[in-house]
């Protein structure tokens, strides 16, 4: 089982992003947001990936400051899956 899921989208304060992966694959699991010129935005780690299922983004970057309004990537990947899912945030 591998997916991801985000909502709402677009979005404009929370959005809610949900994934399933293999637990065998737990260990390696990354997720990352990556704005449109590739930049990485914002990661999580390891442990809060591994407490649950589900990672709420607040539009912050990793130092905690409000991202601009845009299109970003939000990628989930573990070994030798990924999925991506394109996302809006409206201000």
């Amino acid at each position: 089982a591998f997916s991801l899921s985000v909502y709402p989208n677009p979005f404009s304060k929370l959005m809610y992003i949900n994934f399933e992966v293999d637990s065998r694959q737990k260990s390696a699991v990354s997720m990352k947001v990556y704005d449109v010129a590739g930049r990485l935005i914002k990661q999580w780690n390891n442990t809060t990936i591994q407490q649950s299922n589900h990672i709420v983004w607040d539009g912050k970057d990793n130092n905690g400051r409000q991202v601009p309004s845009g299109i970003y990537f939000v990628q989930l990947k573990a070994e030798n899956n990924k999925q991506i899912e394109k996302v809006i945030l409206l201000k």
